[in-house]
């Protein structure tokens, strides 16, 4: 690593000692073998975006697909522990999952027809419940 930052020195200091300003090949040249040194050349380094988007992925292994996915924990809480909190049915809670994750996972409107899926059932069980009161759940 030391070896490439010498050579890449050495060439810079060449071209100033022969009195010309190097030329941006000579330049580029030069950082290339200065770069080399730490595995990346310029034209490799990744941009702003390519690091926050890195960084995200990160983040993404670091939470876990499977305990902790990302989509589910945008927000202070994760999604899991507010619809055990609020003690929601299979239905309702499956509303809530898609609205909250919808815009995270890369599928908004495909989600969003779930949760309306899953209302329209619930709209639809809680109908037949009011007019057959024997149907209701009873809590267990």
């Amino acid at each position: 690593m030391d070896e490439g930052r010498i050579i890449g020195r050495e060439i810079a200091e060449e071209l100033s000692r022969k009195s010309r300003a190097p030329s941006p090949k000579d330049q580029m040249d030069a950082m290339d073998i200065y770069n080399k040194a730490d595995g990346m050349l310029p034209s490799e380094s990744p941009s702003e975006n390519e690091k926050e988007l890195a960084a995200i992925e990160q983040e993404k292994k670091n939470r876990g697909t499977i305990n902790h996915p990302y989509h589910y924990n945008t927000g202070k809480i994760e999604v899991i522990d507010f619809l055990e909190d609020q003690q929601l049915s299979f239905h309702a809670g499956n509303i809530v999952k898609y609205i909250c994750r919808a815009s995270h996972k890369g599928q908004e409107i495909e989600d969003l027809k779930k949760a309306r899926w899953y209302l329209d059932r619930l709209i639809e069980k809680k109908e037949r419940e009011r007019r057959n009161p024997l149907l209701t759940e009873t809590p267990r």
